[in-house]
């Protein structure tokens, strides 16, 4: 938390740069507002209040907290349309004052108390009149719209007992002929016409108990316990109100802003602040490109140059200084500190692009947990690979295959390790130690760096490191943590390399050189075209015979 504290602190003055815009911007539309006036009437909603309720209807007193909830509901209804038309009907002084219920819904705010069930009616004019008319026709409206909503049901209520009485008498007088046209009270029929008229009689009687106990008429359960008057009118600057919402807009957008600023900071943008963030050498980075997913043997165009701009750079920035010259080749581990972040295009093309230029060039698959760079050279099988090596199974000329491409050879996995680093401790180094002594370039493909302990182990046997980092996503405080590790436990040179940037036009080459080759503050930074630079042909060829077996 204390990280964001002083992302804060470190960008609040975004904040106040919009406010002080947004009142500058909010003074003139202030001063043209006219004074405007508020008047407040206030209802009570009481379920089951006296008058309210009837058989068939609404029977019981609600609790407190069951009317607060239909007061929030009745809160919600009141600026609606169908409301406020029956608020205009109901008294036409608001027409005769040009008032529509669009501007009612706007001018009169609803708002309810949260320990009682009361709705505040809020109206706001331009004159103390108008605001006390809006405020109780309102009120008075909404209150005689729930009692008409409840004499409706009443009504409805009535006529339905009144229909089912005509429908009854109906049956009556239908059993009654019957009887009357029988020739005796002795026949079978006239026992089972007397029981439905007995019944008919006792169910007509309780419908018309029940029509009788009916009122005429009933209470809605909004009632008016105040309104406004001249007297309570307040009085308020619209332009203050204007002014008020520009400025809280302000504020809302420099939140944002400074937000959005947090969000940037905390990201690798660009190549120089590798130097100012991280400390880091600089070896270039690859544009986000589809040729260097589909085909990193095989580069061209832009992706080309950039590859053998890093090749290059790998020298000249002190990541991997001497001649890269068997016997005594050089080491270099690419990881990244998180997966799939392009550790393994980029080994394919620095290889790829190492041996058109004369090198001979071995890759190995240090990600025995996971492997998969043999995939990439089209590889599927396995073979003993460079697990089968660890545990002293087959020899480098069992192991290395060759990739389809001159100059590059493949030294697989194998099969999968789970917990591999005591042997890698053990028996890597020997087995580095012959290959620096047949190939010019020796390149590990690794694993991510804050995914397991084996990556810091290939760390301190290579000569240097090359840091992947994705420019879309990649967070800095992972980049400083990945830093940390490699540079307190294992010393060894890096330099980043970035990954999906942007595509760019020219003179976009540019390089930090590896911290210590010159002091902090005097870090070799080079920006210039990239017509002419990083040309890896100038590396002398190195001789190990293709021929000749492994």
């Amino acid at each position: 938390m204390k990280g964001y504290f002083a992302h804060i602190k470190r960008h609040s003055w975004v904040v106040l740069a919009c406010i002080l815009i947004a009142i500058g911007i909010g003074v003139l539309p202030a001063r043209t507002q006219p004074m405007t006036y508020q008047a407040t009437s206030l209802l009570l909603v009481q379920a089951g209040a006296p008058s309210t309720t009837y058989s068939g209807g609404p029977t019981s007193a609600g609790s407190s907290a069951d009317n607060i909830v239909l007061a929030t509901n009745y809160a919600a209804e009141i600026p609606t349309r169908l409301v406020m038309q029956y608020v205009l009907k109901f008294d036409p002084e608001l027409q005769r004052s040009h008032y529509t219920a669009d501007a009612l819904i706007q001018d009169v705010l609803p708002t309810i108390a949260k320990t009682v069930a009361t709705i505040s009616l809020l109206a706001t004019a331009t004159h103390p009149k108008d605001a006390v008319l809006l405020a109780n026709d309102v009120a008075k409206g909404f209150s005689d719209y729930i009692r008409s909503l409840s004499q409706q049901n009443l009504d409805t209520s009535r006529k339905n007992l009144t229909d089912q009485i005509s429908s009854y008498q109906q049956q009556k007088a239908s059993w009654e002929a019957k009887i009357s046209s029988l020739p005796t009270n002795t026949t079978l029929q006239y026992t089972v016409y007397n029981n439905n008229l007995i019944d008919t009689t006792r169910t007509l009687d309780l419908l018309q108990t029940q029509l009788q106990t009916l009122p005429l008429t009933v209470n809605g359960n909004v009632s008016i316990i105040e309104l406004a008057g001249l007297n309570t009118v307040t009085s308020t600057p619209k332009g203050l109100i204007t002014l008020a919402s520009i400025t809280g807009l302000g504020l809302l957008i420099g939140i944002l802003v400074m937000l959005l600023l947090i969000f940037l900071d905390k990201q690798l943008r660009s190549e120089e602040e590798v130097k100012e963030k991280l400390g880091q050498a600089y070896l270039g980075g690859l544009s986000n490109s589809d040729n260097i997913k589909t085909s990193p043997a095989r580069p061209t165009g832009s992706v080309a140059q950039q590859l053998s701009d890093i090749c290059a750079n790998l020298r000249l920035t002190g990541v991997l200084a001497g001649q890269w010259q068997a016997p005594q080749g050089a080491i270099l581990l690419i990881t990244s500190p998180q997966t799939a972040e392009g550790k393994t295009s980029l080994a394919e093309g620095l290889a790829a692009t190492m041996a058109r230029g004369g090198s001979t060039v071995v890759v190995i698959d240090g990600n025995l947990a996971h492997p998969s760079t043999r995939l990439a050279f089209g590889k599927n099988d396995a073979g003993i690979g460079l697990s089968g090596l660890l545990k002293d199974r087959g020899t480098l000329d069992d192991t290395i295959v060759s990739t389809g491409i001159p100059g590059v050879w493949l030294l697989p996995a194998g099969s999968p390790l789970e917990n591999p680093s005591f042997l890698i401790e053990q028996r890597m180094p020997g087995i580095l130690k012959q290959l620096r002594t047949k190939a010019n370039l020796i390149i590990i493909d690794g694993p991510a760096l804050l995914s397991r302990a084996d990556t810091l182990l290939l760390a301190s046997m290579a000569d240097g490191v090359a840091l992947v980092v994705d420019a879309r996503h990649e967070k800095l405080q992972l980049l400083v943590r990945s830093k940390e590790l490699l540079s307190s436990l294992v010393h060894t040179p890096t330099g980043i390399v970035m990954n999906h940037l942007p595509r760019r036009h020219n003179d976009s080459y540019y390089a930090i050189a590896y911290p210590a080759m010159t002091p902090s503050e005097k870090s070799l930074a080079v920006q210039t075209s990239t017509r002419g630079k990083g040309n890896i042909s100038s590396i002398p060829p190195l001789s190990w015979k293709e021929s000749v077996s492994l």
